[in-house]
């Protein structure tokens, strides 16, 4: 039940942001550099009007970072997510996280 816009760069994430106003951004880490993501929901959630809405970044960590000593929940003070989560990502629980943003955004 919900309408969903897709972009495969930042560029184009921000243009959709000022065209369509979501009320929620789902974004990967990863994209056309390796922390691509990582700055583009820092910058989102340092704007006002259609930014400063809630971010759900969905990523995996590669197996060569699974040694790395700090918890998502640690990093969280820099990542610039409400909500963090690791693929592979059960489809269930992404809808309960989307639920739960989407909720308080309208409370």
């Amino acid at each position: 039940g919900y309408e969903v816009y897709a972009a495969t760069d930042t560029v184009r994430g921000e243009a959709l942001l000022q065209e369509r106003q979501p009320d929620l951004l789902i974004l990967d880490i990863m994209m056309a550099t390796m922390h691509e993501g990582l700055d583009f929901a820092s910058k989102i959630k340092k704007k006002e009007g259609p930014y400063g809405l809630p971010i759900l970044i969905v990523s995996g960590r590669p197996a060569s970072e699974k040694g790395y000593q700090r918890s998502v929940e640690e990093d969280l003070d820099w990542i610039a997510a409400d909500i963090f989560m690791e693929k592979p990502v059960d489809p269930e629980d992404l809808l309960r996280n989307v639920e739960t943003l989407l909720s308080r955004r309208s409370a």
